[in-house]
């Protein structure tokens, strides 16, 4: 949540932001909105919303569905620690990822492997193995929150094993301890 003492920001595209302030009633200046391709500055971090394939919703009165624009990702760069996060979100494996690895040549890639409301372990290998060659690291997420999430960290790593995935370090969000795990440096 954007807070006002740190300067805290939603980064969001503009339907989501106009959804926080209509039914929320958060304050616009709160926002960070964009559209995919843009990148908004924070100083610390630079944030780029990328493409992504899934449905965009936020649920609004009486629980309706109202639509939150077009699906996104995010690479969040972190320029003092070299570090270049790509969010994929929701998505499902899509060939242009091998486009944002190639532009923003993230550091971390953070893939759903739920399945069902995203891709599954087998496409999230895939994209690895295929689209996403840069990251070193590889956190599995989004699995396990809803019974119909049936993914799981240790069947992504088996389906890595299987794609001959290679030289990639994958951390169980329970092990990255808000990134602790992922700054330390390994003494291979």
């Amino acid at each position: 949540m954007a807070g006002k003492r740190e300067e805290r920001k939603i980064v969001c595209t503009s339907e989501v932001g106009t959804y926080f302030e209509l039914f929320r009633r958060i304050p616009g200046t709160f926002m960070a909105k964009m559209q995919k391709g843009g990148t908004k500055d924070f100083g610390y971090c630079s944030v780029t919303m990328v493409h992504a394939d899934h449905p965009s919703t936020c649920v609004g009165p009486q629980g309706v569905q109202i639509t939150g624009g077009n699906a996104c990702g995010f690479v969040i760069n972190i320029p003092h620690l070299d570090c270049r996060i790509y969010h994929a979100g929701d998505t499902n494996v899509f060939s242009d990822m091998k486009i944002i690895d190639e532009l923003y040549k993230p550091t971390l890639a953070m893939l759903p492997i739920g399945d069902c409301l995203g891709m599954g372990p087998r496409e999230a290998a895939y994209a690895v193995k295929n689209f996403l060659p840069t990251p070193k690291t590889v956190i599995p997420m989004h699995f396990n929150s809803f019974p119909v999430l049936t993914g799981t960290p240790e069947e992504f790593e088996k389906q890595c094993k299987e794609f001959g995935v290679e030289g990639k370090k994958i951390i169980h969000p329970k092990e990255f301890f808000g990134g602790k795990a992922f700054i330390e440096k390994d003494e291979d």
